[in-house]
């Protein structure tokens, strides 16, 4: 009495899971370490200046803790998935963009309220408003760029640019700003694009290449195993 044996049948081929660039989220986490410390100090800053607006440094503390926590908490990419990179990126960079329009608007340091409450003088704030806008959130701004670009190449620069693009416009059409304030805007709207687009290019110049080379020592490894298996079986046949 013969076996009938059932041919095992393939399993149908799962949607390759996009997997994160060697490397991306250990650099994220780091940049939102050196972000928080950032924003520690700068909150120290407006504490210790008695500046107007705490409650608003204050709530940009909050929200860098919890972007660290986030990030940081292996489940969300498990809850997430596919998304996770995707979300984190558009939070990194609308959290920079929120934060200029508010300095720029005046909305957290208005000089007309901070100078006779708290002392300090307008040129005091205006270096303290360039320190923060120019010195943290040009910095913090090109790390979602750049991180989106190592990632997802041309596509996830020009996604990230566009962003930036559509947020600086913004703050720089507020109401509250003069003509002259508007063109001085635009022009350091120029300088900051230029900035970040020349570094994220870069990378994605690098990417390319390391992917290439991947792609090659794959392909390479691929013709190994298939020399080896040939080799074996004019062994066998021998």
């Amino acid at each position: 009495m013969g076996f009938i044996t059932k041919t095992p049948q393939n399993p149908k081929p799962s949607t390759p899971q996009p997997t994160i660039a060697p490397g991306l989220l250990h650099v994220f986490r780091l940049a939102a370490w050196i972000r928080l410390a950032f924003v520690v100090v700068v909150v120290l800053l407006v504490v210790a200046w008695r500046l107007p607006g705490q409650w608003l440094g204050f709530a940009v503390l909050a929200e860098s803790a919890l972007f660290l926590i986030v990030l940081s908490w292996p489940r969300t990419q498990l809850l997430l998935g596919r998304a996770f990179l995707p979300v984190m990126l558009a939070w990194s960079l609308a959290s920079p963009l929120l934060m200029r329009i508010l300095l720029v608007g005046g909305y957290w340091l208005e000089s007309g309220l901070a100078g006779p409450a708290s002392g300090t003088t307008t040129a005091e704030l205006a270096d303290f408003n360039l320190f923060v806008d120019a010195g943290f959130n040009l910095a913090w701004l090109a790390v979602p760029v750049v991180l989106a670009t190592w990632q997802y190449g041309r596509r996830g620069l020009n996604v990230a640019m566009a962003v930036v693009v559509a947020g600086n416009l913004l703050a720089v059409l507020l109401p509250e700003n003069t003509p002259a304030a508007r063109a001085a805007l635009l022009v350091d709207l120029a300088g900051r694009l230029a900035i970040i687009g020349l570094v994220a290019i870069v990378v994605e110049r690098l990417a390319a290449a390391q992917r290439r080379e991947q792609t090659a020592l794959e392909e390479a490894n691929r013709r190994l195993a298939a020399r080896a298996a040939t080799v074996e079986q004019l062994t066998e046949s021998r």
